[in-house]
């Protein structure tokens, strides 16, 4: 079975939340696998360091992404 993401990653960013938490960091291969880990988990923001690939699942409030993050990738549920 396909799992879909309603999460979709932006190159170069970070993101960010109001009342923000997250759990440790799991290793995921790419953007996307981290990004359906994010969403099977029920995440509301999500971020990957391409350089170690760790995948952060984040939880939060009014979550948003922000630009030129060099070395990460982010997203949030329900987009940019």
């Amino acid at each position: 079975m396909l799992f879909r993401s309603d999460i979709v990653m932006q190159e170069h960013s970070g993101a960010t939340c109001d009342n923000w938490s997250w759990w440790n960091p799991v290793y995921k291969s790419d953007a996307a696998s981290c990004a359906a880990t994010c969403s099977a988990n029920g995440a509301n923001a999500c971020e990957w360091d391409r350089n170690s690939g760790d995948c952060y699942v984040e939880f939060g409030d009014n979550c948003s992404v922000y630009g030129g993050v060099g070395g990460w990738d982010a997203g949030v549920r329900g987009g940019f």
